[in-house]
């Protein structure tokens, strides 16, 4: 965490509401709810945020139903009850909102793949200290590449971007930047 994932999902989706009168919904995704948490903490203030948000957390008691209900399932339970989640949401709202994003995790596994299904572009962020910047390079091998193919292959666009965040060292930054960018991320576009 700390990258500014959340951070970032709300700058832009805030930016496309109030410079380009934008409806826009934000899926958070993030097992930390944090955005979720925010919208309860604004209405309980008697304030209302320019974005709507809605959680597709997985419960405890979801994983189980499907255990029980649908075993072939089983093995991707919390993966199946998040894709459903999502469908739903994306179903129900897709005609109502200019944009939809998700926020989501810092880490990968199936539920997280599950939602770019339903996706257009990825913005990856990433500090510029070298541990953070192999591990961006990790996740983009590991994931973005695969889901790449599976848009491609069914004529569908899927973009990557990456976004340097907690730059305090622009000499540092301006010196290493290409060298960096190079070694970590190759060929993903800058935003």
């Amino acid at each position: 965490g700390g990258a500014g994932k959340t951070t970032t999902t709300v700058l832009v989706a805030t930016t496309m509401v109030e410079y380009f009168n934008k409806k826009v919904l934000i899926i958070d995704a993030d097992p930390h709810e944090s955005l979720v948490m925010a919208k309860s903490q604004h209405e309980e203030e008697g304030r209302k945020m320019i974005v709507d948000v809605v959680g597709v957390s997985v419960g405890e008691d979801e994983i189980e139903y499907v255990h029980k209900k649908v075993p072939e399932r089983a093995m991707y339970a919390a993966e199946y009850v998040l894709f459903k989640k999502v469908s739903r949401v994306m179903r129900d709202n897709v005609e109502k909102y200019d944009y939809i994003f998700f926020d989501m995790p810092g880490f990968d596994n199936e539920e997280i793949r599950a939602t770019f299904a339903f996706s257009d572009f990825m913005i990856v962020t990433t500090g510029f200290n070298d541990m953070e910047m192999e591990r961006t390079r990790r996740f983009v091998e590991s994931i973005v590449n695969n889901i790449e193919k599976v848009k491609r292959d069914k004529g569908q666009y899927f973009r990557v971007f990456f976004l340097l965040t907690r730059l305090t060292m622009l000499k540092d930054v301006r010196e290493n930047y290409q060298e960096k960018r190079k070694k970590y991320l190759g060929n993903i576009p800058n935003i």
